[in-house]
């Protein structure tokens, strides 16, 4: 097990890999406002597939409501996950069924 500053590391490299991959030098593109809610996504499905587990059949929280959460909201209903909640900073909605 790593200690924490491992895990601090980790993410901090990922982060700037997941940064530079999407600069427009590296076909990034400005039009794109889904690409980041999108890949959220894909990085969860993956990592939950190299642990012997899918992110269909999950219910997802969703923290925020803007373009980001809105994409990723989206992105989760086409892989399989059911979307219950999101939030900003004037509340939250809460849908058992899916939102």
């Amino acid at each position: 097990m790593l200690p924490a500053f491992g895990y601090i590391e980790i993410i901090v490299k990922l982060h700037f890999i997941i940064e530079e991959f999407f600069y427009l030098s590296f076909g990034g593109s400005l039009a794109r406002t889904q690409a980041t809610g999108y890949g959220l996504l894909y990085l969860t499905d993956e990592m939950l597939r190299c642990n012997g587990k899918a992110l269909a059949g999950k219910t997802v929280a969703v923290s925020g409501a803007g373009n980001v959460a809105t994409y990723a909201i989206e992105k989760a209903w086409q892989l399989g996950a059911k979307p219950v909640t999101c939030s900003d900073s004037s509340g939250w909605i809460y849908d058992p069924d899916g939102i």
